[in-house]
Formats: C-alpha cells, structure tokens, sequence
C-alpha cells in the first residue's frame, strides 16, 4: 500500500476516535445531565468565627474542609493565656462554624468549644437595623463585604423586620441566618 492510503487510514481513524469520543460525553450528559464533570470538583470557601484566646480574633474565609488546627494557625495561633484542653484541632471545621477559644482560669469560659448556634457566648445582641459594618462584622459568618450588602440592602429596602429577613442579602444562607440568629435583633 502506498503512503497516501496509510495516511488516509490513519486521518479516518484519528476522526473515528473523535466522533466516538465526543458521542459517548454527549450520551452521558443526556443521561444524567449536569453529573459529568471533568477534572476534580472545585470545592467552596467557608466562613468561619474565630473569637477569644487567638492573637487576631475575626471572621475568616477558609477552604472547605479546612480543620481547625489551621484556622486557629491562620488567626494568628492560640495565646499564651489560652486553655487549649478539650479541643479537637484535627476536626473539619463547617461554613458558618464560631469557635471561642477560652483563656485559662476563666470559668465561665471553661466549656466554650466549637459553638452551634445554642450555645454562643452571650455577648450582647447586635441590631442589624442600625449597627455599622465593624458591628455587623462580629455576627458568625460575616465579614467586612456582606456586613455592607446589609447595610445596603436596609438603606434600600428600609429597616429588617426579622432576622429570617437577611435572606434576602445577597451571600446570606439560611444555615447563616441560622448561626446569626442568636447573636442578632431587630430591636423590637
């Protein structure tokens, strides 16, 4: 056979392969469509509260699946005075988790470990009606950006009527609304 045959041959199968290929993605998404993904999963951020006995206390913004001995690392590590016992630094931190780290010999603080939203240290209620961003800050999983969506979703819209209502702010979940819901008032 001559060499124009053999790369003809070679050029059919080349696009007999192609079409093969692209039929099989295009039957898979057919059958289960948005279930094919190339490449690995793009995990999400998560936001988490980082109060008490940490060099930089704050709201962070940490890759999903981050564990806690990280987080207490990017808060700038425990302090001196802080009571390091009872915590599990190797446990996976959740979006909008608040974690106050007590300071030895404190102990109203003694029991204070990753908190769900029925048990964050009573610190006073924050009015999302007329707080300002640095206040709006220290509610569980908000940070500088969406404390000012708030601010500007309430001067458009007018005042909150219920916490349920930050929903509606963009970048605001009901788990959110959730955490925040103990450590917010609308000052009725």
């Amino acid at each position: 056979m001559s060499v124009r045959i053999w790369l003809r041959l070679l050029l059919l199968s080349a696009l007999t392969g192609a079409v093969v290929a692209i039929s099989t993605f295009l039957l898979l998404d057919w059958v289960n469509p948005g279930q094919v993904t190339i490449g690995p999963g793009v995990a999400s951020d998560i936001v988490v509260v980082i109060d008490g006995a940490v060099a930089t206390p704050g709201t962070y913004v940490l890759p999903a699946g981050t564990r806690l001995r990280s987080a207490i690392e990017v808060a700038g590590g425990f302090t001196i005075d802080a009571d390091t016992t009872g915590f599990n630094l190797a446990k996976r931190l959740g979006d909008g988790d608040y974690l106050s780290i007590p300071e030895r010999g404190r102990p109203e603080q003694q029991s204070s470990t990753l908190a769900t939203p029925g048990n964050i240290p009573d610190s006073g209620l924050i009015n999302i009606n007329t707080a300002d961003v640095a206040e709006l800050d220290q509610l569980p999983g908000i940070g500088p950006v969406i404390a000012q969506r708030i601010i500007d979703f309430r001067d458009f819209y007018g005042a909150f009527d219920s916490i349920d209502q930050l929903e509606e702010v963009q970048g605001i979940s009901a788990g959110m609304v959730e955490n925040i819901r103990p450590r917010a008032t609308t000052g009725d």
